[in-house]
């Protein structure tokens, strides 16, 4: 392999199209900060990403031979491997109520909107945190939605679980069209210039939801301008925040309620699970668990069976609460059972969430923010 002309031919490969380098990593399914580390000869180009670059507009039928022989391929294969899709971590700015994880109705978080809003409306920093499944995202992006309804300016939304601070950081920018070159910045002055393009841009209300890091915040905090909110949700809890609010369990009566919004059926209506004593029963052995309710919910609708159905199958040992399934046409990534989700929450706390503090040194703007989360050791 030439690896000097490979890197150069890249670099020019990628400078040449005519996308936005936010465009390109979308065509190749990649983040943003992978593209400008191939342009900054950071990073070797991986093999079943060739094909995908090959099929950039600009690339000429002679140049893909090329850049085949400079990775060390004596001849241009026939077709691509067939390798798992990588994932593309691009923030979404939603100018409309239309948040995509935004539930149709929100069950038991009333008390908590009104908190939570006040509390943004004051520029504040806030932080909801709690188990999988407590419904955190749901109330996240119930309050994104009821920010652009009410007419407060559009809102910058993206799932922060990259590993990566420069992923999460070069995310924030993806919607807007910038001159700077975050990808060749380092330390607190990526953080400045992320800090400058969401200004610029008129952000009022940034939303990181799932961050895995929370020693991310330091950063990401520092790059939010001056009085525009930020609303964080983790199963992680932090000190260096503003607000941090802890979801519980629902209570008996908000439980019940969700339990029949999801399992209502052409059968069974949700005033019939309403009253029916065997849905508070079914509640408490799902230990008013969010997730565990929807997922029983939408088991009874797929089967369109009565509470007590499933309260056997638990009580018979058949099923636990922990592994009920949500039926496939309802289903979520990582989130087909309860027991998926607290396995998740397991391996990640088992993976040294302080790890990424010693990815940059704080110092300057980010310092201020230094991190204290619970889980670090």
């Amino acid at each position: 392999m030439d690896k000097f002309k490979f890197e150069q031919k890249v670099r020019e490969l990628l400078q040449r199209q005519r996308f936005s380098q936010a465009e390109v990593a979308r065509q190749l399914n990649v983040s943003r900060s992978t593209v400008n580390k191939w342009i900054a000869g950071e990073n070797v180009m991986a093999y079943e990403t060739l094909f995908q670059l090959c099929e950039l507009p600009e690339v000429k039928e002679e140049e893909r031979a090329e850049i085949f022989a400079f990775a060390g391929y004596q001849h241009l294969p026939i077709q691509p491997p067939l390798v798992a899709p990588t994932r593309a971590y691009d923030a979404i700015l939603y100018d409309k109520a239309n948040i995509a994880k935004r539930p149709e109705v929100l069950f038991g978080r009333d008390g908590l909107l009104g908190q939570i809003e006040a509390l943004l409306d004051q520029g504040r920093h806030v932080l909801l945190t709690g188990y999988g499944g407590t419904g955190k995202t749901a109330l996240a992006s119930t309050v994104a939605g009821r920010w652009v309804e009410a007419g407060k300016g559009p809102v910058l939304w993206f799932v922060a679980d990259s590993v990566e601070l420069d992923v999460v950081l070069e995310s924030m920018t993806a919607p807007f069209e910038s001159t700077i070159e975050l990808g060749l910045r380092k330390g607190d002055a990526k953080v400045h210039a992320v800090q400058a393009i969401l200004a610029q841009a008129g952000v009022k209300l940034v939303v990181l939801d799932d961050l895995i890091h929370v020693t991310m915040l330091a950063y990401v905090r520092a790059a939010i301008p001056a009085g525009t909110a930020l609303l964080v949700t983790s199963r992680y809890d932090a000190s260096n925040v503003d607000t941090s609010i802890k979801l519980s369990d629902l209570a008996t009566s908000e439980a019940v309620a969700l339990l029949a919004h999801h399992a209502q059926n052409n059968n069974i209506q949700a005033q019939e699970y309403l009253s029916d004593r065997q849905s508070f029963e079914l509640c408490r052995r799902l230990g008013y668990h969010a997730l565990g309710i929807v997922i029983a919910g939408a088991w009874l609708k797929q089967n369109r069976r009565y509470p007590h159905d499933l309260v056997r199958r638990l009580e018979e040992g058949h099923l636990s609460a922990l592994h009920v399934e949500m039926p496939p046409s309802a289903r979520l990534e990582n989130r087909e059972s309860v027991q998926k989700v607290l396995h998740q929450t397991y391996r990640q706390v088992d993976q040294e969430p302080c790890a990424l503090a010693r990815l940059w040194p704080l110092s300057g703007a980010a310092g201020k923010f230094r991190s204290t989360g619970t889980l670090c050791r």
